[in-house]
């Protein structure tokens, strides 16, 4: 009996142990650990040659659902997706480019067509049937194709249990409903990305949406992570992105009714692992980039100017340098230069020593003026502690911190009282209102130097104004300063020398065109200098550029400059003599003559 008994204990045993195993089997198919990382690092695997306009035949966007920045990245809830985050590429600038108050639609049909269509609210096709182009539309027949997971049917334009047809915006179109009919089909159990363009939507559950049994954020994003973790390492190991061919984006429709910063992942062969970009981004912004990416033409708002393509910070494909201008910036006067100009400008960026710009491949466009117009080579700044008063008054007022105004309120005298009322204006990027007196979000006060200086402090509510899509640099003298992500400013999200040069640079190829098409600039009466407020903590060596219609192109000048050297020239070539503070001795250099700014008259009495 004994025996029996203990062959009936090895038999139970051993049913249970081939139990276990299945049920081990089957989880490790079907639930894979949220937090496997994938055996061959999926981005960064191809660092040579680099990536030309052709080699991405293939773009996927995979759009989730309502979750903010914050609810997603750090989150424990999300191990799969921030391990993707750690080795691809991260925006974390990136919100949906539309207000936080619409529903889910309007921002589907905005990031596939460039704008919302005036819809505003979650009806069906029935409802909105859009004759506007699309990216489907412009990719044509075979073109592209759209995954939905729970949909039954092809291009269904009702909702389903766990499909909603509001995130499935290439059934909205009317102009591509045959395509339609056959390329908006139902997720398989592997995802078919041989299109060049895939638009998979996860369903309710998956895609992080709150539903009957997901009611909670951490159980939505847990639901959608898991997801993810499934879902990913089959595009990963597809043919179209193992041959390196593919770029893949990670986004969400929308954040929350308060806030539209989303995350928004970036995988590519091409992306370094890691690689974190603070430049504002946008749904639009993913738009304009595939379709630069497949030579398209922008629609809507990818179009627009300050909508940042996001193809240069995650190395998707090299942007070609921008275009000189019709007219070289340099050295088209045939006169001799102004006895006084009119206008002087300075665009004044942030923390970066002169070797992290001139020279450098982070800063294509910077670079491009530079060989156009005129640099100084061995020029210092004069101050780390508000570096922008010095710059600005020739004191540094023993300043040893960087506290507001109302900490340090300057009697001056400075450049903008010495040019006087109506003849200045500060233009400050993502400033909330005029001479804004505190920090508010991207805009820092530190970096404002009018607001310091009680002397033109009524001045100062009138002329010192946010940043427009025009600057207007109408003054006798300009101060613009951009916000922080584009003055190369480090921040909590953008921690890398690189990825801040980048962002300024591409800042700057928007922005100075602007100012270099000015009435003011094709007068042949403006000065321009783009300079750096410190170095790096290292080197207080920094860049300074030097661009007007007498400076010779391709000017390099090592006479020993500094900040109070650009001070004085600004007097002079204002008609002022030079009198702020270290600005007037006699050690410190003009840079007039070096960079062809000045007339062979002397410099008469100041004006006022």
């Amino acid at each position: 009996m004994p025996r029996v008994g203990s062959r009936h204990r090895r038999t139970a045993l051993a049913s249970a142990l081939a139990a276990l195993v299945l049920l081990l089997q089957f989880f490790s198919v079907e639930h894979p650990s949220p937090a496997r990382a994938d055996p061959t690092p999926p981005c960064g695997t191809i660092v040579t040659p680099p990536p030309t306009a052709t080699t991405i035949s293939h773009v996927v966007w995979i759009v989730l659902e309502n979750k903010a920045y914050s609810s997603v990245i750090g989150s424990p809830d999300a191990p799969y997706l921030n391990n993707l985050a750690s080795q691809c590429g991260l925006a974390t600038n990136f919100n949906t480019g539309e207000s936080p108050s619409l529903p889910s639609l309007p921002h589907y049909i905005a990031m596939t067509s460039g704008a919302t269509q005036g819809v505003i609210d979650n009806k069906p096709p029935a409802a909105h049937p859009l004759a506007a182009e699309s990216i489907f539309s412009q990719l044509g027949a075979g073109g592209w194709r759209a995954l939905q997971e729970s949909m039954t049917g092809n291009c269904v334009k009702v909702n389903q249990p766990k499909y909603a047809v509001r995130h499935n915006p290439a059934a909205y179109y009317t102009n591509i409903r045959t395509q339609c009919s056959v390329q908006d089909v139902p997720l398989g159990a592997s995802p078919d990305i041989s299109a060049p363009f895939t638009f998979i939507t996860p369903n309710l559950i998956n895609g992080m949406h709150r539903t009957g049994t997901t009611t909670t954020t951490a159980a939505q994003v847990k639901a959608g992570d898991d997801w993810m973790a499934a879902e990913m390492p089959l595009i990963l190991g597809s043919p179209e992105y193992t041959s390196g061919s593919t770029a893949v984006f990670v986004t969400w429709d929308e954040a929350t009714s308060r806030s539209d910063h989303i995350p928004t992942l970036v995988l590519s062969p091409y992306t370094v692992a890691g690689t974190q970009s603070s430049t504002p981004f946008t749904h639009y912004s993913m738009l304009k980039t595939t379709e630069e990416i497949f030579g398209l033409p922008l629609l809507g708002h990818a179009a627009d100017q300050q909508t940042a393509s996001m193809a240069a910070d995650f190395n998707l494909a090299p942007l070609p340098p921008p275009p000189p201008p019709a007219v070289s910036p340099c050295g088209s006067a045939t006169s001799l230069p102004p006895v006084a100009w009119e206008h002087v400008v300075w665009i004044v960026m942030e923390n970066k020593r002169y070797d992290s710009i001139v020279g450098s491949a982070d800063a294509p466009y910077i670079n491009s003026v530079v060989q156009q117009c005129g640099v100084a080579t061995n020029f210092y700044a004069v101050a780390q502690q508000l570096p922008k008063i010095p710059m600005t008054s020739g004191n540094t007022y023993d300043l040893a911190d960087e506290l507001p105004p109302t900490d340090h309120p300057l009697a001056g005298p400075s450049i903008f009282s010495q040019v006087g009322a109506g003849n200045w204006r500060g233009l400050e990027e993502s400033m909330p209102s005029n001479c804004y007196l505190y920090n508010a979000g991207n805009y820092v006060v530190r970096h404002n130097p009018a607001a310091y200086f009680t002397d033109v402090r009524t001045d100062c509510a009138t002329q010192d104004v946010p940043l427009g899509a025009v600057p207007d640099l109408s003054a006798q003298f300009t101060y613009l300063s951009p916000n922080l992500p584009h003055s190369m400013h480090g921040t909590s999200t953008n921690k890398t020398t690189g990825s801040q040069t980048r962002a300024g640079d591409a800042w700057l190829a928007k922005e100075l065109p602007l100012v270099l098409d000015s009435p003011e600039y094709r007068s042949g009466t403006t000065a321009v200098f783009l300079t750096w407020d410190e170095g790096d903590g290292i080197s207080q060596q920094v860049a300074t550029v030097v661009i007007s219609p007498y400076t010779v192109a391709g000017t390099r000048s090592d006479v020993p400059f500094d900040h109070y050297s650009l001070l004085k020239t600004t007097e002079e070539l204002l008609g002022y003599q030079a009198t702020l503070g270290h600005a007037a001795d006699p050690t410190t250099a003009s840079m007039a003559s070096a960079f062809n700014l000045s007339s062979p008259l002397p410099i008469g009495p100041a004006s006022q």
